[in-house]
């Protein structure tokens, strides 16, 4: 996904600054766009939001773990092992 990011990014910078391309942006503005709408289902809502803020569960039977394990991962070389 950072591949996918940095070629978009360096694609839409291209356009814009050396091709001088006066559309590139209402055209990645449109593609976005559409993105974003298609992928509206998985988007953060309110209460999710509140939640984070406020450290506080959703679901009012949820009980907090009195133990929380670390991570059982180490990292090797800036590559997760696990």
């Amino acid at each position: 996904m950072d591949s996918l990011y940095q070629d978009m990014c360096s694609s839409y910078g291209y356009q814009l600054t050396v091709k001088k391309d006066t559309a590139a942006y209402r055209k990645w503005r449109s593609m976005l766009d559409i993105q974003l709408e298609k992928s509206k289902n998985y988007a953060t809502k309110p209460e999710e939001c509140f939640r984070f803020l406020m450290n506080v569960p959703i679901d009012e039977e949820y009980e907090r773990s009195e133990n929380i394990a670390p991570p059982d991962r180490k990292r090797v070389n800036d590559n997760l092992q696990i």
